[in-house]
């Protein structure tokens, strides 16, 4: 399926963090799916590495299935890259897994930032908009001749995965979480000690920075475009680049900054245009009778609501029924049911609707 990535190497439950991280190096990602040991085949979660950077060598040893996350899904019939995407910033991820319509247990594949930036280089997206134009703020640096466990110590406190390198004021380099992930993955067995950041005085991440950086380094003006910044992300394979002038780093523009942007725009959009709800059923009937409900029953201020009432491909009287309701705040609710029958899917979709209508009044109250 287009826009999406399936993945020919897996991880099983029984598997070690240290695992993870090689594969994650290999395929320059940092959230990967996992599967049981037992049955290869049964997807279990995903397994998001950015938590797990550690100085200890004891926490490689971790098995993949103390630190599965039940990620939200999208199943296979429902999914486009605007959803995917709308998901990521809503929950900060950057990989979206899609399950088959039949079993949540089966992935079809998963959807990473890097497949929503193709989505958007092919409908051209960001061409007209400048980067000075986003308001990006300052980036955090380091010099070449700080500490390994410093950047690391910079990403936690930021919560940044790239931070350019500046020697006398000019861009020389950069170390990013891959950089980090190539050390993690080279670990020796030797227990940390504590220095002025958390191990600094172990023999790995005593190491000054330009052991780890990259370099050159790609950039981007303030003048250029969004979608070029895009285009050169897809070519080299990277998330994030330098915004530059005159050799010095005045920001860093990332693939989540490029992602949201979309999103905001593409909710506004729906917004201007009064849509606040989006109905995708295969039968006319069931369609027309979820437009009735919707008018019935209203849903607090700014809400935007999706609902699915779709037949299973492999049956004749099964229908998957889940909606999916995004708060102004951003939170979103989710709803699943399957019914057997159209008069049964009737109940049920009035009964999801009404179910999601309650929560998100209850979430919607003041707390005192």
């Amino acid at each position: 399926m287009k826009y999406l990535t399936e993945l020919e190497e897996k991880l099983t439950d029984e598997q070690e963090l240290r695992k993870a991280f090689a594969l994650a190096r290999k395929l320059n990602v940092i959230e990967l799916p996992v599967f049981s040991e037992k049955e290869p085949e049964k997807y279990l979660g995903m397994v998001d590495l950015r938590p797990h950077i550690t100085f200890s060598y004891d926490v490689l040893r971790t098995k993949l299935k103390h630190v599965i996350v039940r990620y939200n899904w999208l199943i296979e019939s429902e999914f486009t890259p605007k959803e995917a995407a709308r998901i990521m910033v809503e929950l900060n991820y950057r990989a979206v897994p899609v399950v088959s319509d039949e079993s949540e247990e089966r992935l079809v594949g998963v959807c990473y930032d890097r497949n929503v930036l193709e989505y958007l280089s092919d409908q051209g997206f960001g061409r007209k908009i400048k980067i000075k134009t986003l308001g990006l703020s300052q980036p955090i640096t380091i010099s070449p001749n700080d500490t390994i466990a410093k950047a690391i110590t910079l990403m936690r406190r930021h919560h940044i995965g790239r931070l350019p390198v500046v020697e006398h004021g000019k861009l020389v380099g950069i170390v990013t979480r891959m950089s980090i992930f190539n050390l993690v993955v080279s670990l020796d067995k030797e227990r940390p000690e504590f220095g002025e950041y958390v191990d600094e005085k172990h023999s790995v991440y005593s190491y000054p920075v330009r052991e780890v950086m990259d370099y050159p380094v790609y950039t981007v003006s303030p003048e250029s475009s969004v979608l070029s910044a895009i285009q050169l992300m897809l070519k080299y394979n990277i998330r994030g680049l330098v915004v530059a002038e005159e050799e010095k780093p005045v920001a860093v523009i990332t693939s989540k900054n490029i992602i949201s942007l979309f999103v905001k725009q593409y909710i506004q959009e729906l917004e201007e245009k009064g849509v606040f709800h989006e109905v995708h059923a295969d039968d006319p009937d069931i369609r027309a009778f979820i437009e009735r409900c919707l008018k019935i029953k209203r849903f607090p201020e700014g809400c935007y609501v999706k609902i699915y009432c779709l037949k299973r491909a492999s049956t004749k009287n099964i229908y998957d029924i889940r909606i999916r309701l995004r708060l102004p705040n951003g939170q979103l609710i989710v709803y699943a049911d399957v019914a057997r029958g159209k008069a049964e899917a009737y109940r049920r979709i009035k009964k999801a609707i009404e179910t999601v209508q309650y929560e998100a009044f209850e979430e919607k109250k003041p707390e005192y």
